[in-house]
């Protein structure tokens, strides 16, 4: 037998023949198990990511359909801050329109006041100057009234004091005097006797 044969068929050699046959193997082995393992380790991560990635995607897409929501909202809330503020405007109108007619109708009414006044003045010149009858016209505008006659009793001079306290009330309500309208619309106070 040959050496080469013999030492192949020693179990020592063969065992050394065998091991470094098996190393690469072996080794091969072990490399594809780590790769294997750190694939399975990159996949799972992968997995994990891609899970926390879709649910950012779906909290995302929920916060778009807020976002959306509260556009709506504000447009909604802006158009009834706009009614409101349309109504408010018109109703401080209204109240402007009816503060300005309530100062002319004070100013009218001032102005009737100053024109009471005068024709009172000439009531109490016409009763001091002793006439018998007072004429008042009433105007078609609506509560003016005029003196057309000055007013003065003559037979209430010899009254003095009382007379003169009487002018300065001037008869309006008194029970001294009788109011009568003629068809025309003419108003005529006469003394009663």
């Amino acid at each position: 037998m040959r050496a080469s044969e013999q030492d192949r068929l020693t179990p020592g050699a063969e065992a050394e023949e065998v091991g470094e046959a098996r190393a690469p193997r072996l080794l091969r082995g072990w490399a594809a198990a780590v790769f294997s393992l750190m694939s399975l380790a990159l996949a799972v991560l992968m997995a994990v990511t891609l899970y926390f990635s879709l649910r950012s995607v779906s909290e995302l897409s929920a916060l778009e359909g807020r976002l959306f929501e509260l556009g709506e909202f504000e447009k909604r809330i802006s158009a009834r801050v706009d009614l409101v503020n349309n109504g408010v405007q018109a109703q401080i109108e209204k109240l402007s329109s009816k503060i300005g007619a309530l100062s002319a109708d004070a100013r009218q009414i001032q102005a009737d006041l100053a024109a009471a006044r005068h024709e009172l003045e000439l009531l109490a010149a016409g009763y001091a100057e002793g006439t018998d009858a007072l004429e008042i016209e009433e105007l078609p505008s609506g509560g003016e009234v005029r003196l057309t006659a000055p007013f003065s009793p003559a037979e209430d001079a010899a009254e003095g004091e009382e007379a003169q306290s009487t002018a300065a009330t001037l008869p309006t309500g008194s029970q001294r005097f009788q109011r009568t309208v003629g068809p025309d619309g003419k108003v005529t106070y006469s003394r009663i006797r």
